[in-house]
């Protein structure tokens, strides 16, 4: 069961099943970069999603993500998340949050799933060349550039976020190469 949300960016009593979440109804998710510096840039951790899976089966995606349990809260699904698809095990104090982010999207791809989140988006300064994958969920990983990652996004290989969540991302990135 998923963790349902109010309009207003609250938790609320009820859970969500997954047929539900996917079908519009308003919940939590995580997701985490994971991000490294790399010839005075940065790279991220990109992943590619698995062939079964029901939506955007093949796109290239976030590091790591998925959906809040009901009860659990964002920086607990972050954790799991990452543990499930990655196979590395993260500290509270290595998750940074970036931004909240409002998405509704309707797939274009079949089934037309609807994700309409609060998504809780985190970065993990991580350097590690090796993980354990979840084949449900994950089929690759790959590092890659900022410029990577946005000729990617405009060459629709990335299962699309749109362009203010995008856009957020990349002022918080850059910003940590920065500091």
């Amino acid at each position: 069961m998923n963790q349902a949300y109010s309009e207003a960016g609250e938790p609320l009593e009820r859970p969500l099943s997954s047929k539900a979440s996917i079908a519009g109804a308003l919940h939590g998710s995580s997701h985490v970069w994971i991000w490294r510096r790399k010839n005075a840039g940065v790279e991220v951790l990109v992943q590619q999603r698995a062939a079964i899976k029901k939506t955007w089966p093949n796109f290239w995606d976030i590091s790591a993500a998925g959906h809040m349990d009901h009860g659990e809260t964002p920086l607990v699904t972050a954790q799991r998340e990452t543990k499930e698809e990655l196979g590395i095990t993260v500290l509270t104090e290595q998750l940074r949050l970036l931004f909240v982010h409002r998405q509704y999207v309707v797939a274009r791809v079949e089934p037309r799933a609807i994700e309409n989140e609060f998504q809780f988006v985190y970065a993990l300064n991580l350097n590690n060349e090796r993980y354990t994958l979840q084949k449900e969920e994950v089929s690759e990983t790959k590092w890659v550039t900022l410029d990577v990652l946005k000729q990617m996004i405009l060459d629709g290989k990335i299962v699309p976020h749109g362009e203010v969540y995008f856009a957020e991302l990349f002022l918080q990135l850059e910003r940590m190469v920065e500091s």
